[in-house]
């Protein structure tokens, strides 16, 4: 479809090609939800959205192998309330042609996916989900995609080793107020996967904040 707006209520498709494309929609905004794409082929996408101004996706379970949501030439797409498992990437960008604004809002679980989001822009995501206690006692603890939209990171564990809590990149705007209640003759760090962290003192509080890739300070430890 080529131009003006498209409203769909109501998705089923099975897929089994191996390769890419159920639905590409050109130009204006489309509104898609209660959707349940499926499909087994390693190549394939379960919904493309391509070339639109905006495009909203709500209330959706993807599944299958491939990529669940592809996002091509895309200037602003928004996410809400979508489930996504399988052995593929849960919602990938392709910023080729431009860096749209990817919205994830509440409700949004890419963690059943081998890799939750791929791409090459940044998405923001909406935060409120309360707290998150990380138990590491050592090494590397990596934050999921939905337990990253907490507001909170916080340990009271006895850390045997230095531990850091990663949140995912490609995620900007992700603060947190933190607060490092552990034990034991360590530091203690929030960060990003694949990028820096910041070490917060035992007993003290800091606000920090992600740019999709690293952790940056806000606040100092108080």
């Amino acid at each position: 479809m080529a131009g003006g707006d498209l409203t769909i209520d109501g998705y089923v498709c099975t897929n089994a090609a191996t390769t890419a494309g159920n639905e590409s929609i050109a130009g204006g905004t489309f509104r898609l939800s209660n959707f349940v794409p499926s499909h087994t082929g390693a190549g394939n996408i379960g919904i493309f959205v391509q070339g639109t101004a905006r495009a909203e996706l709500s209330h959706g379970t993807m599944g299958g192998v491939g990529y669940e949501l592809y996002a091509y030439n895309t200037a602003n797409l928004s996410v809400d309330n979508v489930v996504a498992t399988g052995t593929g990437t849960g919602l990938y960008v392709d910023g080729s042609s431009g860096s749209p604004i990817v919205s994830l809002g509440q409700k949004v679980d890419l963690s059943g996916v081998t890799t939750p989001i791929g791409g090459y822009t940044l998405a923001s995501m909406t935060q409120g989900q309360g707290i998150y206690t990380s138990t590491a006692t050592t090494g590397t603890d990596t934050v999921s995609q939905p337990n990253a939209q907490a507001d909170v990171i916080t340990s009271a564990a006895v850390i045997t080793a230095s531990t850091t809590v990663n949140v995912p990149a490609k995620l900007v705007g992700l603060t947190y107020a933190v607060y490092n209640n552990t034990s034991g003759a360590f530091t203690w760090s929030v960060g990003v996967t694949g990028g820096t962290a910041i070490t917060v003192a035992q007993g003290k509080h800091a606000i920090v904040t992600s740019d999709g890739t690293n952790m940056i300070r806000v606040s100092p430890d108080t």
